[in-house]
């Protein structure tokens, strides 16, 4: 299985690389429940469904003005997220089907949370991580 598709580069150290590889699984293994949104990446975080935006919709993520910003911010903005220029043709297609899934979200008064999908009880261990990476069809 393939975490990332990132690439590290040869001359960073090893603690770096290994960080590295370690955040990609941390954020495989992670539940995002949007509260008020202001931590969430809209593009970067999977908060909708089961993959990031970034990765369902490429085309409006590559024009996008703001590739870091929060879910709180784009709600702010009648859930429209700023772009470079106008939509093409296969862009506004993918427009549709972004508002489409994000036209029914709202937010909260609470803080965002994030679970670990590895523990019952939702909080990140190494033992549960290293056990995924080990053992996939295992969990506590």
């Amino acid at each position: 299985m393939v975490v990332s598709s990132k690439k590290i580069a040869r001359n960073s150290s090893q603690f770096w690389q290994g960080f590295q590889k370690a955040k990609d699984w941390y954020h495989f293994g992670r539940i995002i429940h949007v509260g008020d949104g202001r931590t969430v990446r809209f593009w970067s975080d999977v908060w909708v469904g089961d993959c990031s935006l970034k990765i369902l919709f490429p085309r409006l993520f590559n024009i996008c003005s703001d590739q870091l910003v929060s879910v709180s911010e784009v709600a702010a903005r009648g859930w429209c997220p700023c772009f470079r220029r106008n939509l093409g043709e296969l862009e506004a297609g993918d427009w549709s089907n972004l508002q489409a899934i994000i036209g029914c979200q709202s937010l909260s008064e609470q803080q965002d949370r994030v679970l670990w999908q590895f523990e019952p009880k939702g909080f990140y261990s190494v033992r549960s991580l290293y056990r995924f990476i080990v053992d996939p069809g295992c969990r506590d």
